[in-house]
């Protein structure tokens, strides 16, 4: 649990010293894709270091492309 505190106390640190560069360059898009890739990876350190399981992205883009790949089998566009 201190890994993960100690994770999210340099984040912060990093992010007072990043955005107001990132402001001042006068674009908030990417105040706004920095802060949420922030967010994740914070996330995804602490989910580790609590232990938890990850769940593989594998597994995700299988359960997603299974229906459209029976789709195209049934029409013949893919053969086995």
């Amino acid at each position: 649990m201190i890994l993960g505190i100690s994770v999210f106390a340099i984040s912060v640190l990093v992010a007072y010293f990043e955005i107001p560069k990132l402001r001042n360059c006068g674009t908030k898009g990417n105040v706004s894709v920095y802060l949420i890739f922030l967010a994740i990876g914070n996330f995804l350190v602490i989910w580790r270091t609590l232990g938890l399981p990850f769940l593989n992205p594998g597994d995700w883009i299988e359960f997603a492309m299974r229906p459209l790949t029976k789709l195209l089998l049934s029409l013949g566009f893919i053969k086995v």
